[in-house]
Formats: C-alpha cells, sequence, structure tokens
C-alpha cells in the first residue's frame, strides 16, 4: 500500500502555478510507478500515483471518476492543458492505451501520454522476460517463452475483443455487466501448454449470467466484426490483467510445484522486466 498526503485537484494546479519547474509523472497505480522507476531510474523525476489527488471537485460533473483511475489521467492532463496550456514542460500524464486503439475518438493533449501497449502489464508480454522468469524464478519450464506467448496470444485477443463487444453495446450504455470467470471457459493441455478457449461459448455464459440470452446473436456478429480489424502486434489488443490470470493459470497447470499465487506472479514478473528492451523507448516517450 502506498502512503502519501492527498492534495485537492485545485491546491496542484495552483502549486504548479508557483513551482513550473517540477518535474512530475503521474501514472495509473503502484505498479505502474515501480515499473517506471526501475527502467527509467532519474532520480529528478517524481512518479506520483494519480490517487495522490483528491478528485471530489469533480464528482459531480462526473461520478464515474470515483473508481477509474484512467479516467483520472486524462481528467488531469485536461485540466493542466486548460490552466498552462504548453508552458509545464516536465510534467506529464501515462495512461494505459485500453481499448483506445481500437476507438475513433481519443482524448489528446501536450500533457497526456499513452502506453505503446493496452496496459502496462503488457511490456512484460515479451521473451526476454518470460524468458528471465521462466529460468530464474522457476529454474526451468517446459516450454520457451515464444511458445507461450503463442499459446496465450490466441486466447487472450478473442478474449479481448469479447470485452470490447460488451463494452461498446451494453456497458457504454450504463449497463452493468458482470463477467464469469476465465478459469471455466479454457482448457490447457499439459503436455503441450495448448490452450483453448472458445469465445462464442464464452459470450453464451456471459449473457447467460446476465440475463441477456435475446442478444446473443447481437454479440456475437458485433464481436466477428470487430475481430476482424486485429492489429499484427497483439500487445495492443490483449488487456493486462487478463494476461496475468491466464499467465497464472498457464504456470499453475504445468508446473503446480510452485506454489506461487496470481498476486505474487505479478509482482515477480516486475521484476523479471527487460530493462535493456524498454529503456530506450520509455526514455524517449516519457523522461521529463
Amino acid at each position: 500500500m502506498s502512503y502519501y498526503v492527498k492534495r485537492k485537484l485545485s491546491e496542484v494546479l495552483f502549486m504548479y502555478s508557483v513551482e513550473p519547474e517540477l518535474k512530475d509523472v503521474y501514472v495509473e497505480g503502484i505498479t505502474d510507478k515501480l515499473c517506471f522507476e526501475e527502467v527509467l531510474l532519474d532520480n529528478e523525476i517524481n512518479f506520483k500515483e494519480i490517487d495522490s489527488i483528491d478528485f471530489s471537485e469533480l464528482y459531480t460533473e462526473d461520478p464515474s471518476l470515483k473508481r477509474n483511475n484512467r479516467k483520472k489521467i486524462v481528467a488531469l492532463s485536461e485540466k493542466l492543458s486548460l490552466s498552462f496550456h504548453n508552458n509545464l514542460k516536465y510534467v506529464s500524464c501515462i495512461a494505459d492505451l485500453d481499448y483506445d486503439y481500437f476507438s475513433d475518438v481519443v482524448s489528446w493533449n501536450y500533457y497526456l501520454h499513452y502506453t505503446d501497449y493496452a496496459s502496462m502489464e503488457l511490456y512484460l508480454f515479451n521473451e526476454p522476460t518470460l524468458d528471465h522468469f521462466f529460468n530464474n524464478i522457476l529454474h526451468g519450464f517446459p516450454f520457451s517463452s515464444s511458445i507461450v506467448i503463442q499459446s496465450l496470444s490466441d486466447a487472450l485477443v478473442n478474449l479481448f475483443f469479447v470485452r470490447l463487444s460488451i463494452k461498446r453495446l451494453f456497458e457504454d450504455a450504463g449497463n452493468e455487466i458482470t463477467f464469469v470467470e476465465l478459469k471455466r471457459s479454457i482448457a490447457i493441455v499439459k503436455d503441450t501448454g495448448e490452450i483453448t478457449f472458445n469465445p462464442l461459448d464464452y459470450i453464451q455464459k456471459l449473457l447467460n449470467s446476465n440475463n441477456l440470452n435475446a442478444k446473443y446473436q447481437l454479440v456475437v456478429d458485433y464481436f466477428n466484426q470487430i475481430s476482424s480489424n486485429r492489429s499484427i502486434e497483439n500487445r495492443v489488443q490483449i488487456r493486462g490483467h487478463d494476461f496475468i490470470y491466464l499467465f497464472y493459470i498457464l504456470v499453475d497447470k504445468v508446473k503446480n510445484s510452485t506454489r506461487i499465487n496470481e498476486d505474487t506472479l505479478d509482482r515477480v514478473l516486475q521484476v523479471c522486466i527487460c530493462k535493456e528492451t524498454l529503456m530506450k523507448k520509455m526514455q524517449y516517450k516519457y523522461s521529463a
């Protein structure tokens, strides 16, 4: 848990009017903060969780800010742009790309940056990082990192487009949708590492659990439509939490003597991050 004294948004804006030379980078959460601090290694930059700011002054205007750190990042960047135009040279706000790669309406301003992939966790979805994890944490794994990435990718990409379909058809209209547990909808062959996930079956289970059976064909048609526009870069069409969860399920299935849980795996992967691969990209994009 992170400990800090929260400042109201108005206080933060006043702070920058008094100290415009501050070097602050705002990120969505503690995992993002630790990742950037580990890779960029710049003691002059203060990486700050967005929850260090009290956004209650905006809750009447947008109640969804209470539970959405990504929206808080965007909101802060917009307030900075409105208050200071392009005059704060060393302040940045970094949001997960999320579903915006497939959106026609994306927020842009001087202070707002996006991750290269759908979320920060996808900077861990590469062969050097998984090699490090397999060799130094698990002390060996029966499948290469390239095979594991290939096995994970198809299921994760299909799940991404299922989620995007549900978001656009229901959640954006204000409907609350409860997703069913992924573990019961996948099959993993222990001897080969092959992962089977049927997105249409998952859609059926999802709609059944939300009493939306009549919408099945609507969702399937929309899923087929948007998933036909896949990117050649899988990491823009995989949700970070889904990657961590399915990777954990695979590791637990294949090598269940590790006694590692999902949360621990997530933390350990951060340590295994390939610093050399990320340093050039992040220093160019995010160094203040």
